[in-house]
């Protein structure tokens, strides 16, 4: 069963998942509730709320469900995934290096926290340690300077001064900067950090995000690689180290 719930944000999508779904339930609520909304909009964030009694799809339902997504592959901004089942938890994560936009998963006592990821518009960076002295950072919208502030210490909480550090940049739901002053705290993270980086990792989905990569080879020694968007897996192991050059 697919059921929607009313959100007064434009652009933006929520659903609830549960009990066994059929191709009923895309051809006459979900597939509606989408036409609906890209009407109105360009670009959607939606956020999936799987029921714990969530017990499987049948044939129909999956090829509707592969329909749907490729038919607004593009449209889709940001997409948060609420569930506390290991199996659909697991299945997202390895789902969501081949997605075009960010996707984050919550468990349920997290809802709020993540409809409030999705409506953050203005642009965040959301920081993460993925190992000793290794960071990621994911750049989401129109990022101002106060964001560079709160990742530059969540960088200096995790990375010790002189310490090696490698970076993932996740950019594919990055949209540019708030003005010269972003910019310019921008560049401030980027020269503050140069010394230590040894190793950066770049996920785009964009031509310019792919120079990137070309500015960060002449003016950076560590070593700089480009992935595309489906390669973010790539990229984490690369990173890491766990994964050739």
């Amino acid at each position: 069963m697919i059921t929607i719930n009313t959100v007064a944000t434009p652009g933006q999508l929520e659903c609830r998942v549960s009990g066994h779904l059929t191709q009923a339930d895309y051809e006459d609520t979900l597939s509606p509730a989408l036409e609906q909304a890209f009407s109105t909009s360009d670009t959607l964030r939606v956020l999936v709320i799987i029921d714990n009694d969530l017990s499987g799809m049948d044939a129909g339902a999956v090829w509707e469900d592969t329909k749907l997504g490729l038919a607004h592959w593009r449209g889709f901004d940001r997409l948060a995934v609420v569930t506390d089942l290991g199996f659909a938890r697991v299945g997202v994560r390895a789902f969501a290096p081949l997605m075009p936009c960010p996707v984050q998963v919550f468990a349920h006592v997290d809802i709020d926290a993540a409809r409030l990821w999705l409506r953050e518009s203005l642009g965040t960076i959301h920081a993460q340690e993925l190992a000793p002295g290794t960071m990621e950072l994911c750049l989401l919208g129109e990022v101002d300077a106060d964001a560079y502030t709160r990742a530059n210490e969540a960088l200096a909480a995790h990375v010790t001064q002189g310490e090696e550090l490698r970076l993932l940049l996740d950019v594919r739901g990055f949209d540019g900067w708030q003005g010269p002053a972003a910019m310019a705290a921008h560049l401030r993270t980027v020269m503050a950090h140069a010394g230590q980086a040894k190793r950066i990792a770049i996920v785009g989905a964009s031509h310019w995000q792919h120079a990137a990569e070309l500015i960060g080879k002449r003016v950076l020694a560590a070593k700089v690689n480009y992935f595309d968007s489906d390669k973010y897996a790539e990229a984490r192991e690369w990173v890491l180290g766990t994964k050739a050059a």
